[in-house]
C-alpha cells in the first residue's frame, strides 16, 4: 500500500494475531494526561546526497488484540527490494490495556538512507506483517 496503513489480515482484534490500527512517522512525541501528541507527521524525506543519515524519528503505532494482553513485536526498516537497511528492533511484551489496545513508540536516531526511493518501516508479529508505512525518500534540489 503506497502510502497508507497496511492492516494485518487474522480477522478482528483479539482473535489470532494482533492488527494495526495506525502506524505514524513523526519528528517528536509525548504522552500527556493519557493522550498522545505526534508533531510533524510525514511520509517523506528529503536528503542532498546518498547516503544519508536521518537525524531523529518516532515510529508511533496502535496495536490492537485481546484485552490484557502481551505481544512480542519486531519493527523492521526496509528496502524498495525487501532487504533489512538496519538490524530488525525487538519489541517483546508490548502491553494491551483492558481494551485491547497499546501504544508502540519507537524512538529512532541516526537512520542510514542508502538511496532515495520508497522504503517501509513494518510491524511484524512472528512471521506476519501486521502493518507497515512507507516512507518516500527524495533528492533535494
Amino acid at each position: 500500500m503506497a502510502s497508507g496503513v497496511s492492516k494485518g489480515s487474522s480477522g478482528s482484534p483479539g482473535k489470532g494475531r494482533a492488527s494495526v490500527g495506525f502506524l505514524l512517522l513523526c519528528d517528536a512525541y509525548s504522552a500527556v494526561g493519557g493522550k498522545d501528541s505526534l508533531f510533524n507527521v510525514f511520509d517523506r524525506i528529503f536528503a542532498k546526497t546518498f547516503p544519508a543519515v536521518h537525524p531523529k524519528l518516532y515510529v508511533v503505532a496502535e496495536v490492537l488484540g485481546a484485552p490484557d494482553e502481551r505481544r512480542n513485536l519486531r519493527l523492521r526498516f526496509l528496502d524498495s527490494s525487501g532487504n533489512d537497511v538496519v538490524p530488525a528492533d525487538e519489541l517483546n511484551a508490548v502491553a494491551l490495556s483492558a481494551f485491547g489496545s497499546g501504544r508502540v513508540v519507537v524512538e529512532i536516531n541516526g537512520l542510514p538512507i542508502p538511496r532515495q526511493g520508497l522504503f517501509t518501516f513494518s510491524l511484524w508479529e512472528g512471521d506476519m506483517r501486521i502493518g507497515e508505512r512507507t516512507l518516500y525518500v527524495e533528492r533535494m534540489g
